[in-house]
């Protein structure tokens, strides 16, 4: 995580957390269903790969750098989640020194 700001690498190790616990449920569905929102381009290709295959592609593909797509997926795969949400708004409230 060389090159982040402390809040990009605390939202990216959240975003890591929200996938490890995508990939205990292994559940093939729902992991093709959030590489999807990653790369939607790609749909038709996330339709046919195991649940390994889509893994791996998504971990690969969101392990190096942060933008505002890690962030909207970070966003979008914590919600309805309390622990994860409480960990995300302390991120995004503005700090006072």
């Amino acid at each position: 995580m060389c090159g982040l700001t402390r809040k990009e690498r605390q939202l990216k190790q959240l975003l890591f957390m929200a996938l490890d616990q995508l990939y205990s449920t292994k559940n093939t569905a729902q992991m093709r269903y959030w590489y999807t929102e990653w790369a939607p381009e790609k749909y038709a290709a996330i339709q046919k790969m195991s649940f390994d295959e889509a893994w791996e592609q998504l971990y690969n593909e969101t392990k190096y750098g942060w933008s505002e797509r890690h962030e909207q997926l970070c966003e979008n795969l914590i919600k309805g989640q309390p622990f994860f949400e409480k960990l995300w708004e302390m991120e995004q409230e503005p700090k006072v020194n």
